[in-house]
């Protein structure tokens, strides 16, 4: 099976609980700002990651890339206003990466879309520092 090609979305990160103590807050500011835009049906959103990181908490979300910059600079303030936090965004692609099953380890036939970077900082060590250049 070949699996699908990248796509293109909009990472949205804070260093506040934006996903597991304000999950239904979140979705409902998301829904209603990608409706004011009508956005397409499939303009979805995903949570990243949300947990500590060795530079700290994190929580991290896409949403579509048919978004233009301004409609996600919206969003982030919207979000910034609502959890009182700062609201970072930057444009990636996320990577396909293929569901197994639990029991047999055999892919499933679906995949799921995650952000490399933030991938990479959840799963950084503690001990494990990178400087900024």
């Amino acid at each position: 099976m070949t699996p699908p090609l990248p796509v293109d979305a909009w990472i949205l990160e804070a260093d506040a609980d934006l996903v597991m103590a304000r999950y239904d807050d979140t979705t409902q500011i998301v829904r209603t700002w990608a409706a004011q835009h009508s956005l397409p049906d499939d303009a979805w959103f995903v949570f990243q990651y949300s947990g500590l990181t060795a530079t700290g908490p994190l929580d991290s979300f896409s949403v579509s890339g048919d978004a233009t910059p301004d409609q996600v600079s919206e969003l982030a303030s919207r979000l910034s206003r609502a959890y009182d936090t700062r609201i970072v965004v930057r444009r990636t692609q996320l990577i396909p990466v293929p569901q197994l099953n639990m029991t047999s380890g055999q892919p499933r036939g679906n995949y799921l879309y995650f952000d490399p970077e933030v991938a990479e900082r959840a799963w950084q060590p503690e001990g494990d520092k990178h400087e900024l250049n």
